[in-house]
């Protein structure tokens, strides 16, 4: 069903799965056309002692690569390509941000329905990351500065054990099984999410890529 509004130049349409689409076509840059897309939901959802896995679902999935190629394989593989699209979980909704060029909008579609129904959860290559990252945050922890930011903030938020700052101790929360099983929770169905798109995008060309 396509429905617009003329007075603001958007189009909308109803897709037969119940996925919403908002489109704006905009002339500021020729050669992009940002994606966002939004479910509500997120971490809210679940329990203080699981956040830490659900704040890092989609770090894991951004981390595996996609489908049955690793992280590495998909970067080869979108080479001359200008495309990137990132699931996100945040405290009230589950999503998707991106950006293409208008030659690539078909590539970016396919990255997201991939990421909907075959993720890849690759634990080796999650586990040398946060290697990484809580070596940054051991690091972090010797800053005077950086720990009375992150007090500051946790002192202004009441103590909300949803806002506890993260830290190397922390990080040893993230549980990869829990992290895996929320993010298939989330993006389990497509048919709540609403995507807005905007930028240098023909409408009836796009048309039949949805």
């Amino acid at each position: 069903e396509e429905t617009k509004d003329n007075d603001l130049g958007i189009t909308k349409w109803q897709l037969s799965n119940g996925v919403k689409v908002v489109i704006k076509p905009t002339d500021f840059k020729e050669d992009e056309i940002l994606i966002n897309a939004f479910s509500n939901g997120g971490t809210s959802l679940y329990p203080a002692e699981v956040l830490p896995s659900a704040e890092f679902a989609t770090t894991v999935v951004g981390r595996s690569g996609i489908a049955d190629f690793s992280l590495i394989e998909l970067q080869k593989m979108l080479t001359g390509k200008v495309v990137r699209v990132n699931p996100y979980i945040d405290e009230l909704y589950e999503g998707f941000n991106g950006t293409c060029a208008p030659n690539d909008l078909e590539t970016a579609l396919q990255l997201i329905n991939l990421y909907f129904t075959n993720p890849r959860f690759d634990e080796a290559a999650t586990n040398a990351f946060m290697s990484r990252l809580g070596a940054f945050l051991q690091n972090k922890s010797l800053n005077p500065d950086a720990v009375f930011r992150d007090s500051v903030m946790f002192i202004l938020s009441d103590r909300n054990p949803r806002k506890i700052p993260l830290s190397a101790e922390r990080l040893q929360e993230v549980n990869f099984e829990k992290a895996k099983e929320i993010y298939l929770d989330r993006f389990a169905d497509a048919s709540d999410f609403t995507f807005v798109i905007t930028g240098n995008i023909d409408i009836e060309k796009a048309k039949p890529l949805f």
